[in-house]
């Protein structure tokens, strides 16, 4: 059994926190996206994942098939730490290495013959959303995602651009309640930008028909980074990426197109979704006597630190039992100084916060502990890197270090 640590004044600790860290922004750059990539000899669905353009690399595969270009989807839920996937028909979770966690039916509104175009999520409410149509129509529609499969909320209903158009993709814009639509004919592609609550269309424009060398054809995948404030889009082979230029209007303009195509001649994106937030381990984990000796204690994220995950934490395994283990937060990057055993990698001199806590277990390497690190809903935090480590005093006086945890919020 996990100790858990919460405090009430938590969120607000953090929310001081960040507003004593410097400015930062997302740079530009080749973005990770988890893709859901169907072969397109055989229409198998696996899940893969890449850097910008490079070769897709297998997650799983999924045992589904994709028969039509504007059916599909994927999405991850930081605070499920989870993907969901969906055929056209079906919504299913898939966990850790990809374990299926939910297949069920999706509620589909438009009736039997509409189809799942496109999937997107928000940390921030912890909902899921997905798009579908018949000929001229779409429809959003909201589930709760606080049970083990989705349970459906509301639903919004509109009009496509024509009756050959069917929607293909959806990206939610938790920063500014809104979604984009991508809708396609299959060779040109309308985006439509719509009010979240009620599907009241705020503008649209039409996808470039070139990219560059590149022609683009009907848009299959969408996804929105609030951080950078970009959309990025694939037809199936091109990725492309679209700075947004937010207007009192609520039409955004748009700008600074990059594209490049996909390595790979036999996979093609039916979805995809960007890789928010990453937790790199730096260092490794030491003990001293009298402390236990414990090789593979380890300090880990549960969960990815995205803007609005209230669900985030940290988790120390394998430490020694019945110890008090005091968690280090601080900002910055991590710099490690030589210490005890080993060394601390939290920047002391910047804005720190110590939590303390009383491992569990019975004895030897038994211990572990679990600390609440909820990222607050604020986009301040955009680009802002902390750095993250547990002390460990033993019993009987010794020390041990954890690996520390290089935390990068997006």
């Amino acid at each position: 059994m996990k100790t858990t640590y919460r405090l009430a004044w938590l969120t607000t600790t953090l929310t001081s926190l960040a507003a004593s860290l410097s400015t930062s922004t997302i740079a530009a750059q080749s973005v990770d996206v988890y893709g859901l990539s169907v072969e397109t000899r055989t229409k198998d669905v696996s899940m893969t994942t890449a850097t910008g353009c490079s070769t897709p690399s297998p997650m799983c595969s999924t045992g589904l098939k994709i028969m039509n270009a504007y059916e599909g989807g994927i999405s991850y839920s930081a605070r499920r730490d989870a993907w969901w996937i969906s055929d056209g028909v079906l919504l299913q979770e898939r966990g850790a290495r990809c374990t299926l966690t939910c297949n069920t039916r999706a509620s589909l509104a438009l009736g039997t013959s509409s189809r799942v175009g496109g999937l997107s999520s928000s940390a921030r409410l912890l909902h899921l959303y997905h798009v579908e149509s018949i000929a001229g129509s779409g429809a959003i529609v909201t589930y709760s995602l606080t049970t083990t499969c989705p349970t459906p909320l509301q639903t919004c209903t509109f009009s496509l651009p024509s009756r050959s158009h069917r929607t293909s993709a959806l990206a939610y814009d938790d920063r500014r309640r809104s979604f984009y639509v991508a809708s396609t004919d299959g060779v040109s592609t309308t985006i439509q930008h719509f009010q979240a609550s009620t599907c009241n269309l705020l503008c649209s424009w039409q996808v470039p028909a070139t990219c560059g060398s590149f022609t683009i054809r009907g848009i299959r995948a969408m996804e929105y980074d609030e951080c950078r404030d970009t959309l990025v889009m694939s037809d199936g082979a091109i990725v492309l990426e679209s700075r947004l230029t937010h207007t009192p209007s609520g039409c955004p303009q748009v700008s600074s197109r990059v594209c490049c195509q996909i390595a790979s001649s036999t996979l093609a994106y039916h979805g995809l979704d960007i890789q928010d937030g990453k937790a790199t381990a730096v260092g490794t984990s030491c003990t001293s006597r009298p402390c236990a000796t414990c090789p593979t204690m380890a300090l880990q994220a549960r969960g990815r630190p995205v803007v609005g995950n209230a669900d985030f934490a940290l988790a120390l395994e394998n430490a020694p039992a019945q110890s008090i283990a005091v968690m280090i937060l601080s900002a910055g990057a991590c710099n490690r100084v030589a210490f005890g055993c080993g060394g601390l990698f939290p920047q002391l001199a910047n804005p720190t916060l110590t939590i303390p806590v009383l491992t569990n277990g019975r004895s030897g390497c038994e211990g572990s502990a679990r600390v609440p690190l909820p990222v607050p809903a604020a986009y301040s935090w955009c680009g802002q890197k902390l750095c993250t480590q547990f002390a460990i005093f033993c019993p009987s006086v010794g020390i041990a270090l954890t690996n520390g945890l290089l935390l990068e919020i997006e």
